[in-house]
């Protein structure tokens, strides 16, 4: 049986191929976010995303909680984000891309554990 741990690290994974992004700042530090529309999506980001990262990933690693984003332009978004060095490079290393999402591959690992 999958850990529900792995299974969160998977489900992370794919939202940030499709939803995110883990880019390098001008400052040099490394920031991570997930966005959706604000209307749809905000109840999932509160009730489901946030509790999910923060108990798994930014609570263990850096002992408080990820921080929520909203923007108005250039469309009504919601999501979360951290500018944390040691968060992102955890995340780069479960395959998560710096920079453009290009050429996406799911990683190794998330195949191994889908067939186990």
């Amino acid at each position: 049986m999958i850990s529900r741990e792995r299974e969160f690290f998977a489900e992370l994974v794919g939202l940030a191929f499709g939803d995110g992004s883990l880019t390098k700042r001008k400052n040099g530090n490394l920031r991570f976010q997930l966005r959706g529309d604000a209307n749809e999506d905000k109840p999932h980001y509160l009730n489901h995303i946030a509790p999910m990262i923060n108990h798994y990933l930014v609570q263990p690693l850096l002992n408080k909680n990820i921080s929520f984003v909203e923007a108005k332009k250039p469309w009504p978004s919601f999501g979360v984000a951290i500018e944390s060095n040691i968060v992102c490079e955890f995340l780069n290393n479960l395959g998560i891309p710096i920079g453009r999402k290009t050429k996406l591959a799911i990683p190794f690992w998330i195949v191994i554990i889908s067939i186990i």
